[in-house]
């Protein structure tokens, strides 16, 4: 700072020239809005004086308001981790020297997430998975999609996994899948839509199950199975099935907590007369759920055989 002294007749007097305040007075941070999953996006940020000077090499905090949909590092870096059934959007904040500023980004894209079906018949832990997608304004894929998995060593023998999304539900409710022997390690899924190639990694591990039903109880009544048990921790959903070496028949699921569970639900086609195993398939999750978790747990409980005339 400059100190000007002055000549005023007999006495002379001091003025200063203030200069900026060279602290943080505003933050302008700058984002596309919609982040592909698979495809980290670095939030743009600008820091500036008193002046409007712009700053740099200061100390910046960042938050996400909602990290199961999407996270941000030290740095700036947005990864959008799941989709948001109800569209729901994320907050990312950054603060630096009692200023903050905030946008908003929406994920968009593939959503992948898989896990083990526990089968009280077998050792053997299958491979499931769920998929959702939604591009960047919330719309489904516009044809039946097939999305294909390709696993760690010793899954599928090598080859990817091919499960479809639908156009009439990827965007809301989700497609499921189950098939061939679940291996530990991490996986990849990719579909195309539109020409753009689309992709979602997650990890499963076959030690991470459900437990099994106790005191399962699988009835007819009517074209509706009654099934009845007490659920396994954990278990949020349950439906019941019927099979034999041919032909199988489940009712849609339902909502289910932990603890004695009795629920009444039609079957999905009418079964044709004979004899068919039983079981009750208990879930941890339900379809409508709005954010994928990180891995699913599916569990298999068998019960006695159900004659249908």
């Amino acid at each position: 700072m400059k100190i000007h002294l002055l000549g005023l007749g007999l006495g002379m007097a001091l003025v200063s020239c203030s200069s900026p305040d060279s602290s943080v007075k505003s933050i302008t941070l700058a984002t596309d809005g919609a982040v592909a999953i698979g495809t980290p996006e670095q939030v743009g940020i600008t820091l500036k004086d008193s002046g409007g000077n712009v700053l740099t090499g200061r100390t910046v905090t960042w938050a996400s308001s909602n990290p199961a949909l999407a996270t941000v590092d030290a740095n700036g870096t947005v990864t959008a981790r799941h989709l948001s059934l109800s569209r729901t959007p994320v907050t990312i904040t950054a603060s630096s020297e009692g200023q903050t500023a905030s946008v908003s980004i929406q994920p968009y894209g593939l959503d992948v997430t898989g896990g083990a079906i526990n089968d009280d018949t077998t050792s053997v832990k299958t491979f499931t998975a769920l998929a959702r997608f939604q591009g960047p304004t919330g719309e489904g894929v516009p044809a039946d999609t097939d999305v294909r998995i390709q696993g760690p060593t010793g899954f599928n023998q090598g080859q990817p996994y091919i499960m479809r999304l639908f156009k009439s539900t990827s965007a809301g409710g989700i497609t499921g899948a189950f098939n061939d022997v679940a291996v530990t390690g991490s996986y990849t899924a990719t579909a195309v839509v539109n020409g753009v190639t689309y992709t979602k990694m997650f990890a499963i591990d076959t030690g991470h199950t459900l437990g099994f039903v106790t005191n399962p109880s699988v009835t007819r009544t009517g074209n509706s199975l009654r099934i009845q048990g007490t659920a396994p921790a954990g278990a949020a959903s349950a439906y019941g099935v019927i099979f034999d070496n041919t032909k199988g028949y489940r009712t849609d699921a339902a909502a289910i907590t932990s603890g004695g569970f009795d629920q009444t639900i039609a079957l999905i086609g009418t079964p044709v007369a004979g004899t068919y195993q039983s079981g009750i398939y208990a879930r941890d999750f339900v379809v409508s759920v709005d954010i994928l978790p990180e891995d699913i747990r599916i569990s298999f409980t068998s019960a006695p055989n159900i004659i249908f005339p």
